[in-house]
């Protein structure tokens, strides 16, 4: 290492050889000594005052130009003799073993949750990792899913799901829903559909045949055709927490979800619409979460209700139109009780509709989003049924510090 020399790799040459796959066996006896060539690594040299720094380790001399990977190892030229592929299903189950040549050495059968109905073999080798690719200890007859372990004769988890919360509609001890076809649980606390995610950054083309999930996909390419919509988007895709859209029978609503150290995990939204609005309004209550600002909250509320119905301008301005169906929430927001319903306005209704026809357009304005705030629950069309008249949705939480309007709408 010479100063005026751009620094190194991490580690220089010769630290290092890792055997490749030959498909030879290992040594027989004798083994006899296969270390590494002497002298090789050289001693660790160290570094003199004004050196330029380097690679974290440095050697004194190089290791043997004709080393390669490998090196250390001999072969006595006979060919390797168990080792098998696994040929897999939609879930991940293995149902052949073939050897180097193609030849079946084992073929698995099973029912809906796992149990072996057929167990043939034409070698002595038994694979343990069976049902979506799960290890079935021999002892216990458990599948271990690293979470937990389950059973697949009695069809049921032994340990609670420690994010049983997600699926609010499921038992915290049934396996995929109940339904093992088409579902898979890669660790004991979350199942998967098809294992899909949406990717702001690319073109997304959904290939399945889940209505729900197409749906969806199709929504999220309207939102994120919005400036605002794609950067939000962007936000969550890259987020350390998990986001998840989970279809359900009732009225759309967002759960944060802790693991079971009770550390954020992510969030949840449950929903049976696949319209603009209603994705665009939970979507900033996922974006509220990854900023550490989630709950239940009127500040929140306001704050997701302006972003759709911003959203929804900035959408009707874009050329991607996809004519997808929307609902008018902006209208409900943005509207009285009063006059909705055809009723004479007070002046409250005046102040809170003119504070959020401010909030719709323009710039950010902080004086009509707190007017707004004071307001909505006695005023606002959208709590016509009192739903935010409960007494879980304060003003304002300690953790809302920052208007997250502001980064979208300058």
């Amino acid at each position: 290492m010479q100063a005026g020399v751009t620094p190194g790799v991490p580690n220089e040459q010769g630290q290092h050889a890792n055997p490749y796959i030959s498909g030879t066996a290992y040594p027989s006896v004798p083994l006899g000594n296969y270390d590494v060539p002497t002298g090789w690594p050289g001693p660790v040299a160290r570094r003199q005052q004004g050196q330029v720094f380097g690679p974290p380790v440095s050697f004194l001399r190089e290791a043997p130009q004709e080393a390669k990977a490998g090196v250390g190892f001999k072969s006595d030229h006979q060919r390797e003799g168990n080792l098998f592929y696994f040929h897999t299903d939609h879930l991940g189950s293995t149902s052949y073993l073939t050897d180097t040549v193609g030849n079946v050495s084992q073929f698995v059968w099973y029912a809906p949750y796992g149990e072996s109905l057929v167990d043939e073999h034409t070698t002595t080798y038994e694979n343990p990792f069976k049902f979506s690719g799960k290890e079935l200890d021999d002892i216990t007859g458990l599948y271990d899913h690293g979470a937990r372990n389950r059973n697949p004769i009695t069809v049921v988890w032994y340990g609670i799901d420690e994010l049983f919360e997600k699926y609010p509609e499921n038992g915290p001890y049934s396996y995929c829903g109940g339904n093992p076809v088409k579902y898979f649980d890669p660790d004991g606390r979350e199942f998967s559909v098809e294992n899909v995610q949406y990717d702001p950054n690319i073109q997304n083309e959904y290939k399945g045949d889940d209505p729900f999930i197409s749906s969806q996909f199709e929504v999220l390419d309207e939102i994120n055709c919005t400036p605002s919509g794609h950067e939000m988007l962007k936000t969550l895709h890259e987020s350390q927490y998990k986001f998840n859209i989970v279809k359900t029978n009732k009225d759309p609503y967002t759960r944060i979800v802790y693991n079971d150290k009770n550390e954020l995990y992510g969030a949840v939204i449950y929903t049976s619409l696949s319209d603009f609005n209603t994705i665009a309004h939970e979507g900033f209550h996922f974006y509220q979460i990854s900023q550490n600002q989630g709950g239940t909250s009127i500040f929140n509320e306001i704050e997701a209700y302006t972003f759709a119905g911003r959203l929804e301008l900035e959408y009707l301005e874009t050329e991607c139109n996809l004519s997808l169906p929307m609902m008018d929430l902006q209208t409900e927001f943005g509207s009285s009780t009063n006059s909705m319903l055809g009723r004479p306005k007070n002046n409250q209704d005046i102040m809170y509709e003119s504070a959020c026809t401010k909030l719709l357009h323009g710039a950010f304005n902080e004086e009509a989003f707190n007017t707004a705030l004071k307001l909505f629950k006695s005023t606002s069309y959208s709590n016509s049924s009192n739903l935010y008249n409960k007494p879980n949705y304060v003003e304002r939480l300690s953790t809302n510090k920052e208007y997250l309007l502001k980064r979208f709408f300058k």
